[in-house]
C-alpha cells in the first residue's frame, strides 16, 4: 500500500524523545498544579502539541501517569544498583538495601510526591499499578527478599513469614521516608542518625535470641 503524503512519521529515537518530553512536562504540571487539575489538552499545550499528537503517545491521564511511576521506580532501582555493595553478611545488606531506598527519595522528593501523594481516584481494581511494569522496583524488591530470606536460612532472623518481614521493612521505610519529606515543620533531628537508628532497631528487632 502507497502511503498517502503529508506529515512524515518520526523515527522511533524522536519518538522516544517526544514520549520523555511530554512524561517531564507531566511530572512538573503534576507536582505543581496537582494531578486532578491537570488536563490532557494543558500538557499538550505545554509540550507545544496538538492533543491528538499527545493521545498517540498516551491514551489517556491515567497511562501517562503509569508511564512515569515506572520511570521514578526505575530510576530508583539504579540508584540502588550504583550504591549497594553486596557484602558477606545479610543482616548487613538487608540494612544497607533500605538505607539507600530512603535515601533515594529524600534526594528526589519530587518524584516521592508524584509517586506516593497523586491518587487516582477515578482508576478501578483492575487498573491498579502492575509492579512488574518497573524493572527497577522489581530489582529492589529482589535484592531485599534475597538478604531476608539469607537470614531466614542462616537463622539470624527469627522464624517468621519473609513476605511479612520484607512488607514490615519496606512499609516501614518508606513511613519513615514520608514524615521527613512531608512533616517538614517538624524539628527532626539528623536524618542520618534517625534513619540509622530506625533501621537498627528494627533490624535488632528480628534477630534470633541467642
Amino acid at each position: 500500500m502507497t502511503r498517502k503524503p503529508g506529515r512524515p512519521r518520526h523515527s522511533p529515537e524522536v519518538q522516544a524523545e517526544i514520549s520523555e518530553k511530554i512524561i517531564d512536562i507531566a511530572m512538573d504540571l503534576f507536582s505543581d498544579q496537582g494531578y486532578e487539575n491537570v488536563s490532557m489538552r494543558k500538557i499538550a499545550e505545554r509540550a507545544g502539541c496538538a492533543p491528538p499528537t499527545l493521545y498517540h503517545y498516551f491514551a489517556n491521564k491515567r497511562a501517562l501517569l503509569q508511564h512515569i511511576w515506572t520511570r521514578v521506580f526505575d530510576h530508583s532501582g539504579d540508584y540502588l544498583h550504583e550504591r549497594y555493595n553486596r557484602s558477606a553478611d545479610p543482616r548487613q545488606n538487608v540494612h544497607d538495601i533500605l538505607g539507600i531506598y530512603i535515601g533515594y527519595w529524600l534526594d528526589h522528593q519530587d518524584n516521592y510526591r508524584v509517586i506516593f501523594q497523586i491518587e487516582d481516584l477515578t482508576a478501578k481494581p483492575n487498573q491498579d499499578y502492575d509492579i512488574d511494569e518497573s524493572r527497577g522496583l522489581k530489582k529492589v524488591i529482589s535484592s531485599l527478599s534475597l538478604e531476608i530470606n539469607k537470614c531466614l536460612k542462616l537463622k539470624i532472623f527469627r522464624p517468621e513469614d519473609p513476605e511479612l518481614i520484607f512488607q514490615t521493612l519496606f512499609g516501614g521505610v518508606m513511613g519513615l521516608a514520608n514524615s521527613l519529606i512531608t512533616t517538614r515543620e517538624f524539628p527532626w533531628r539528623d536524618n542520618d542518625k534517625i534513619i540509622k537508628l530506625w533501621l537498627d532497631s528494627m533490624i535488632t528487632g528480628l534477630e534470633a535470641k541467642s
